[in-house]
């Protein structure tokens, strides 16, 4: 029952790495049992956790029902935020406290609102128009679905947006043009556009509450479309002159990739930049990402751990396509802070200088150009206790309790 790794060099996130869903144990019987059935692993789920798989209807609904087997209680021990908040109001009972749950699949936002309204729901993460409709503002729920007790729960997430420029595009090796994109970008209007509330400009790498976080807030080439001429007259381009159409390609088909399409030509139109908005099927996209075909694109990423080593990582040199590093990134002094920090404990002397070394390096030669990060809310209703927002904790439904419980169908 011990599995032991030996590793090749230092390596202080394995702990991150190992608590992440990818990397839960699997009985070897289990995988060759299943190994030729269709679906293979992702029908047949086996492993240790609080809660198994009743059924699976693809794109419809998934359900899970109780492990009888489980040995987990609920922690004694919490942060003196978390204490204040009463999540340790069960601390040392038996986990799960609830007999199972039902994720129901519905893709568009306004029937999830009117299911979550007629009690039919009890948590769902608000969306850019779901928000609006059912908060007073960004902290307060609608007052009607206050006085019912509806809860709103918001944290800082993990997830940033970017546009970033394919390095192995001969037009987009050119620095100032780069950087005369990212100050033509009005980021304020992006945000205020498509995730009002929900978005927080993006001033850095690293978004907020992880070790070693720059912290200064400050974006070298944030919105400012006079500057934007003056590099791209310094690129070779005044007024756009010469510089050919740039294609611009975005993750997704939906009516919000084509607004913000919309929304880039003119940005970018407004000091001489013209772009064609390419609108692709997600997987389209990361095929073009792999294959390193994309010129500017607008670029996503969603933590996988909590350390600054994570996102840096969308930049080191080796990882360049097919690998995570979209901008094709390649900077010899880049990679040698990177391979210094990345094997240094968070919070280890000197650690933040050298995250800080990158930050500045990279915001100079501006692989991407910062969007914003994202923060996360949910709404519950009044009967769900110990449900916390937390977007990289994958196991936290184990620790819910439920008033007037119902049962699962």
């Amino acid at each position: 029952h011990t599995i032991e790794f030996k590793l090749t060099k230092p390596y202080p996130l394995l702990n991150y790495i190992l608590a992440m869903s990818f990397t839960a144990p699997i009985a070897p019987e289990a995988a060759e049992a299943y190994a030729d059935k269709d679906g293979n692993l992702r029908d047949h789920p086996i492993g240790t956790g609080p809660f198994m798989l009743k059924s699976w209807e693809t794109s419809q609904r998934v359900v899970l029902v109780k492990n009888p087997n489980y040995k987990g209680t609920y922690p004694s021990t919490a942060s003196e935020k978390l204490k204040a908040q009463g999540y340790l109001a069960d601390a040392g009972k038996t986990l799960p406290m609830i007999d199972g749950i039902s994720f129901e699949i519905i893709k568009e936002e306004s029937p999830r609102a009117a299911k979550f309204e007629k009690g039919d729901l009890d948590n769902f993460e608000l969306m850019k128009d779901t928000f609006r409709s059912l908060m007073s503002d960004a902290t307060h729920p609608r007052d009607d679905l206050e006085k019912k007790g509806v809860q709103v729960g918001m944290e800082d997430s993990l997830v940033m947006y970017y546009v970033s420029f394919n390095m192995k595009d001969t037009v987009m090796q050119n620095k100032y043009l780069r950087q005369a994109i990212s100050s033509a970008i009005n980021r304020d209007q992006w945000i205020d556009t498509f995730d009002k509330y929900k978005g927080v400009k993006q001033t850095e790498l690293t978004p907020p509450g992880i070790t070693d976080r720059v912290e200064e807030g400050k974006l070298k080439y944030d919105y400012n479309p006079a500057r934007a001429k003056e590099l791209l007259a310094k690129a070779g381009f005044p007024e756009g002159k010469g510089l050919p159409v740039l294609n611009f390609d975005f993750r997704g088909a939906e009516t919000k990739y084509r607004q913000m399409g919309e929304m880039f030509v003119q940005q970018l139109g407004a000091v001489g930049i013209k772009i064609n908005p390419i609108l692709n099927t997600f997987p389209a996209y990361l095929e073009k990402m792999k294959q390193g075909n994309l010129q500017v694109s607008l670029g996503a990423w969603n933590y996988d751990y909590p350390d600054v080593e994570n996102g840096f990582q969308l930049l080191y040199g080796p990882n360049k396509a097919p690998g995570p590093n979209d901008a094709n990134f390649e900077n010899a002094q880049f990679d040698a802070l990177y391979k210094k920090f990345s094997v240094m404990p968070a919070g280890a002397p000197g650690r933040k200088t050298i995250v800080k070394m990158a930050e500045d390096l990279v915001q100079e030669e501006a692989p991407w150009a910062y969007g914003y990060y994202m923060k996360t809310y949910r709404m519950g209703q009044k009967r769900v206790k110990n449900y916390r927002v937390a977007e990289t904790i994958q196991n936290k439904y184990k620790y819910i309790r439920l008033e007037n419980p119902t049962t699962i169908q």
